[in-house]
This record gives structure tokens, sequence and C-alpha cells, in this order.
């Protein structure tokens, strides 16, 4: 196999691994009658964690576009689940937060991202995913590197 084949291969199981993730966690939400994809959902899980931020800083920690996020913040706020709030010193930023119908929301379907949890480490031996997890970084470490270059 070629190295581009190689590349090419590893991208492809990537996104279909994360596909069956993300689709694996809208049935379990789907279950409890929440309507969210692993993108929103993260959203939240990080703003109840981690506290109010800045759009911004919501990307860098998704690794996702400002755009992407600012589309993912917009249907969050629809449901009134954050809330976006204009930054003091710069009102060009804006910071988001949880309302407390999202940290409600969070408290009632975070049982459904613990039974998802459990159910991958069913599938897969604390091995395989330490594994696993090594491969990622190590490829992260690889591509950060050639960036440098």
């Amino acid at each position: 196999m070629k190295n581009s084949d190689s590349i090419s291969t590893l991208y492809l199981l990537f996104k279909k691994a994360e596909d069956a993730l993300d689709k694996k966690l809208q049935c379990f939400f789907g279950a409890s009658n929440a309507d969210l994809n692993l993108e929103q959902w993260l959203v939240i899980d990080l703003l109840y964690h981690k506290g109010s931020m800045t759009q911004q800083t919501l990307a860098n920690l998704l690794h996702k576009d400002k755009a992407y996020v600012t589309r993912t913040i917009d249907f969050l706020e629809a449901r009134q689940y954050i809330k976006r709030i204009p930054c003091k010193k710069d009102r060009r930023n804006k910071y988001v937060r949880l309302t407390p119908e999202g940290k409600l929301f969070y408290g009632n379907h975070r049982h459904v991202n613990q039974e998802m949890v459990i159910a991958i480490h069913e599938t897969f031996t604390t091995g395989e995913i330490q594994i696993f997890a090594e491969g990622l970084r190590s490829f992260k470490k690889g591509i950060t590197e050639l960036e440098k270059n």
C-alpha cells in the first residue's frame, strides 16, 4: 500500500468510526427524546464542566472552525440550552454559557452519555482502547510535526 493510500484509508476509517459513534449517540438520545448529535452534546458537556467561554475557545477545544461552532450554538440557543453573552471588554467577542434549562437538560441526559460509554467499554477491552488512543496520539503527533515543516 502506498503512503497516500494509507493516509486516505486511515482518514476514511476515522470518519466512519466518528459517524458510527454519532449515530450510536443519536440512538441513545433518541430513546430519551433528546434530538442532539455528538458535537452538540460536546458543547453542552464542555460548558457544564468548564463554565462559560468564548465561541473561539469552544471552536479550539472542539477542533472545529468558528462558523461550524456558530451553527451549533445557534441550534442549542434556539432550544434555550445555552445563551450568548457579550464580552464587556470587547464587544466583538461573545461568551457562551449554559442556561438553567441547559443545566437541567444535561442533568436529565447525562446518563445517556454514561450508558454509551459503558456500551463501548463492553465492546472493547481496556487494552484495545489504550492501543487505539495511543495510535491516535501518535498519528496526531506525526501530523503536527509535518505542519512545522
